[in-house]
């Protein structure tokens, strides 16, 4: 399993389908916690979140500037 947390680039916003976005495409077991909007603070606790939750193998993380 493949856990992503970030904002809406990786949320996948800008598209008429978020299931579209590029965490999907990486493979079929995808946890995405993304969320349109957010900062380095929520991204920080919902990966903590995440790791506890659903232990994934692979945890990437899409930063905000």
């Amino acid at each position: 399993m493949i856990l992503t947390v970030g904002d809406s680039f990786t949320y996948g916003e800008e598209l008429s389908d978020n299931k579209l976005a590029w965490p999907y495409l990486l493979d079929k077991n995808v946890i995405n916690l993304a969320k349109p909007g957010v900062g380095n603070e929520y991204i920080i606790k919902k990966t903590i979140l995440g790791i506890s939750k659903y232990k994934p193998k692979l945890i990437i993380v899409g930063w905000t500037s």
